[in-house]
Formats: structure tokens, C-alpha cells, sequence
């Protein structure tokens, strides 16, 4: 409902590029939203899919609802992402050690069941701090300085949180709220240039004291979402 722009203020304009949240936190909405224009399970396999608002309305007490071009359904602002600034793909960096249930498709798609979040994607050698360590999604080296990627965290306790992180502007710092399994997904905005693993680890340690907040509130009021909850 208006989260940077104020009630009945458009937070995604028409014509401009959302992405829609992963399927994790799509289910989590579903599970959770009791009101209007609930989410049809159908919607969930547009996880992760860009697309174009096309139109925009408000439910009484503002709550901003969407259509999407070429997309079925009503998408309330809680599961849609700004797309502006990954217009531009990124490789990912995949662990080939993980095991695939599925021979034809990588671990990450086709994860063994149990399999922690962000199975498939590989920890960041010596990324170990106060605890915490981070494994990596997106490729962090190249000539240019990146301009976003994602990348995850593990807690002391084995729980993991996703990270989405951007070069410039100020994201919304709570992406998804935590769920099962996941102890969130939290964007940052990074002081630094990232051309190399060394760079991503420097910006995530700077993050770190952020990040613990999150995985202590998480712990107090979800702690489902942690190994804590066991």
C-alpha cells in the first residue's frame, strides 16, 4: 500500500517493468493474505517472470492492484519487484557438486527434497563472519562493475536469507518477509564496486550488522523461518 510512494500513488507506473517475486514468497502471500483479490495458485508459475504493468487500480484503504501484459491475474503490490534496474540478465554461478533430482536440469530448479534454500548455488570461500557465511547466485566477476546481483546468507544455526543487492538508488530493505525454510529475502545498496568475489564478501561484511538484526527478529517472531524453530 504506497510503500515509498504513499496511498493511491501508483508505486509501479503503467509501462513500467516489474519483476514478480519468487515462488517462495508468492506461496508465503498466498498462505497469509485473508482479504480482497486473494492469489490463485495458478499465478505461482509466473514466479520470477518480468513483465510490463498495464494497468492499475486501488481497493478501498489503497491497497495497489495490478494487471500485467500477457500475464493472468490480479498482482497486488506485495508480490511484484522493480525490474528497472535488472533489465540487464547476469549468469549465474552454479555448485557443481549439488546433486540434481532431475538429469536434464540444474540443481537449483530440480533441488532433492529437504534441500536447504538456495540449494544448487555455492558458498563464497572465506566469507566466514562472526558466523555467518555467504554463498553467491549471480556471477560477481567481471571487467565492469556489476550493477545488481543476489546472492544468500547463512546463520550460525544452518538457516538461510537471500540477498538482493544494487549499485544505486535505495531499495526497499525487507523484499520478502520470512517464511519456511527462509529467513527472508533483504535488499541493500552497496558502497563499493563489485568486479570480483573479494568485492562481493567486503560489501556483504559491511551488511553483516543489518543482516543480523533481521535473522535476531526472525528468530523472536518467526522461528519457523530459522533452525530455531526445530
Amino acid at each position: 500500500m504506497g510503500k515509498t510512494k504513499g496511498p493511491y500513488k501508483a508505486e509501479f507506473p503503467v509501462g513500467s517493468a516489474v519483476r514478480i517475486a519468487d515462488r517462495v514468497c508468492l506461496e508465503g502471500f498466498l498462505r497469509s493474505w485473508a482479504y480482497h483479490n486473494k492469489l490463485d495458485p495458478q499465478q505461482l508459475g509466473y514466479a520470477d517472470r518480468i513483465a510490463e504493468i498495464e494497468d492499475v487500480g486501488f481497493y478501498h484503504g489503497a491497497d495497489e492492484l495490478y494487471r500485467l501484459k500477457g500475464i493472468a491475474g490480479i498482482w497486488h503490490e506485495q508480490c511484484l519487484l522493480s525490474a528497472e534496474p535488472k533489465l540487464q540478465g547476469q549468469p549465474v554461478r552454479v555448485d557443481p557438486l549439488a546433486g540434481s533430482t532431475n538429469p536434464n536440469l540444474p540443481a537449483f530448479i530440480a533441488a532433492p527434497k529437504g534441500a536447504p534454500a538456495y540449494y544448487g548455488f555455492p558458498l563464497l570461500s572465506n566469507s566466514e563472519k562472526e558466523g555467518f557465511s555467504f554463498g553467491v547466485i549471480t556471477e560477481p566477476n567481471g571487467n565492469v562493475p556489476a550493477s545488481w546481483g543476489d546472492a544468500f546468507v547463512v546463520a550460525p544455526d544452518g538457516s538461510r536469507a537471500g540477498i538482493v543487492w544494487q549499485a544505486q538508488g535505495e531499495p526497499e530493505p525487507v523484499v520478502c518477509e520470512p517464511s519456511p525454510g527462509r529467513w527472508g529475502v533483504y535488499a541493500f545498496r552497496f558502497s563499493h564496486p563489485v568486479r570480483s568475489e573479494q568485492d562481493l564478501i567486503e560489501n556483504l561484511h559491511e551488511v553483516l550488522p543489518q543482516l543480523k538484526a533481521f535473522y535476531a527478529a526472525a528468530l523472536r517472531e518467526h522461528p519457523e523461518s530459522t533452525n530455531g524453530g526445530l
